[in-house]
């Protein structure tokens, strides 16, 4: 997987051992405190209005999450975040093993509300029947809180029990003063919901399950070497909505590393550079309720030219979205999506503008979108506006919806393997 474990000091200790949570909810896991001044290896706390939690405090030997998590007015550090380990603790001053003024410095600190957030470092954390772990609500006036982050040398087992970022991140009513608009992959605190950073040999349980599940803003880091599923993988990063009315605008960020299933990013603007989307298509037709098939699939044979020039051992012509110059394509594989555009067409072989390794889906352009009920094998659409798949009944063993506006209110997908992409909506899953 990309993710570095060592920039967090891998799995941690296990120094808290064995921990079961069940009929209840916490937020005391971590320790947190607002970050006053940065210097060389040393970061000085308020510690009148720290927040001890149950597990682990401020003490020699604490793995540390640092985080800008609030603004002043300035925006280009908010999001960023180092893990330190601290070498010795003098009144406000902890002593770190990493210098955290080269991720902010102490001028630049003037601009931005930083805190820092101990690891609970477990050897196994099981979230039995009712047990809920959750940080506290983030606080507009301490700058603190907002953000769980757990470590488990062995397993974090969710076998009844969730994680529960609702409603924990900048409260909504200070969005726009402490957390104003900005774009990008870092790991941001959101409004209104809060984010976690988890680090553990073995995830186990359910797949990913934060709640409250689809009403988004959350930031995610999963890194473990064995996720191991019970259920389909499935997360979603969407606007909070209430009474219809968008009251959370989702810029959430869910990171999965995992060699198990690889690198898996959902975040528009890491998700659309990391697979090659560049824009919403080219707007070529307009539908309503299309009962014709839309796709065609093309099967590689050879690759060559880092793989932009494709040997095509068979395609089909029956379909909607023709194989030709100009035509994006979407490679096909579980949990893993590339998009191309063809650059050209020559006999068998079609070059594109960026590699593609697998067998290959052209994908269907719309301007607008409006599907009820369609099954086919694939169902892979661009739309340039608006795809409108309320109520729809859809099955098909790929899918792929890529539209700038997305209407999914009542929608039934039945599939084995779904990317969605959206301006304000994120979701990737495994059946």
């Amino acid at each position: 997987m990309a993710f570095n474990l060592d920039t967090v000091y891998g799995f941690g200790s296990g120094k808290l051992q064995d921990i079961t949570i069940s009929g209840g909810a916490t937020d005391k896991i971590n320790s947190y405190a607002r970050i006053t001044a940065v210097g060389t290896n040393s970061i000085t706390i308020n510690r009148d209005s720290c927040r001890e939690g149950d597990f682990e405090k401020f003490e020699q030997g604490a793995d540390l999450l640092l985080h800008i998590s609030a603004s002043k007015g300035a925006t280009a550090k908010l999001g960023d975040w180092l893990a330190a380990k601290i070498i010795s603790v003098t009144g406000d001053t902890l002593l770190l093993d990493k210098d955290f003024s080269s991720v902010i410095t102490n001028l630049e600190l003037e601009h931005y509300f930083a805190q820092a957030i101990t690891f609970a470092n477990f050897d196994c954390l099981n979230l039995r029947s009712g047990g809920i772990i959750a940080p506290p609500i983030y606080s507009p006036y301490d700058y603190f809180g907002g953000i769980l982050a757990v470590k488990c040398f062995d397993t974090l087992n969710i076998d009844g029990g969730f994680i529960s970022l609702a409603d924990s991140g900048i409260p909504a009513t200070r969005r726009n003063t402490l957390r104003p608009y900005t774009e990008g992959d870092k790991f941001y605190l959101n409004s209104p919901h809060g984010a976690a950073f988890i680090v553990a040999k073995n995830f186990k349980g359910g797949g990913f399950d934060v709640q409250p599940k689809g009403l988004g803003g959350a930031s995610v880091i999963i890194a473990t070497e064995n996720f191991i599923e019970d259920k389909p993988v499935e997360y979603a990063l969407f606007p909070r909505k209430e009474n219809n009315v968008e009251v959370g605008k989702g810029f959430g960020y869910c990171y999965i590393a995992s060699p198990t299933h690889g690198d898996i990013i959902s975040d528009k603007f890491r998700l659309r550079e990391q697979l090659g989307l560049k824009d919403f298509g080219r707007g070529i037709y307009n539908a309503i309720k299309p009962d014709f098939k839309l796709n065609n699939v093309g099967k590689v044979g050879v690759t060559v030219d880092n793989h932009q020039r494709l040997l095509l051992l068979d395609k089909t012509t029956d379909g909607l979205a023709a194989i030709q110059e100009g035509s994006y394509i979407c490679a096909k594989g579980n949990f893993y999506r590339n998009f191309a555009r063809i650059l050209k067409v020559d006999g068998d072989y079609i070059y594109t503008d960026a590699p593609v390794q697998n067998d290959f889906v052209a994908m269907a352009e719309f301007e607008n979108l409006t599907v009820k009920n369609y099954s086919d094998e694939n169902f892979c659409v661009l739309v340039t506006d608006t795809c409108d798949l309320r109520g729809a009944n859809i099955t098909a063993d790929f899918v792929t919806i890529a539209a700038k506006n997305l209407i999914l209110d009542d929608c039934n997908i039945d599939c084995k393997d779904i990317c969605i992409i959206s301006d304000g909506q994120w979701l990737v899953k495994s059946c």
